[in-house]
């Protein structure tokens, strides 16, 4: 899983910097309920979830960084320069597990 969603992450940063952070934010998600599990991912929102993403790798959303990703993602705010957020992204996705994956 961790090699597939690499590379979608890499098809994500050629898209449209517009189009970038709900595809990134899509993809975070996936990842995090095949590696973590549903129950322990599929109900967080808001800043429940950006503390789940920094606990697990995903650092460079914390803050104001990860407030405007969600933003962004959700299409309340313009997008902005989104370099730190796909490697945030990617941190978070070479992030292993502490723990075996729920089923």
């Amino acid at each position: 899983m961790r090699r597939a969603a690499i590379a979608e992450l890499k098809r994500i940063r050629s898209l449209e910097e517009a189009a970038r952070a709900p595809e990134i934010q899509r993809l975070m998600r996936r990842y995090a309920i095949t590696e973590y599990g549903a129950t322990a991912v599929a109900n967080l929102s808001g800043d429940a979830w950006l503390r789940f993403v920094q606990a697990h790798g995903g650092a460079g959303f914390g803050g104001t960084n990860g407030n405007r990703f969600l933003a962004a993602a959700f299409g309340k705010a313009a997008s902005t320069s989104d370099t730190d957020w796909c490697a945030a992204a990617e941190a978070f996705i070479r992030h292993r597990p502490t723990r075996a994956r729920a089923t």
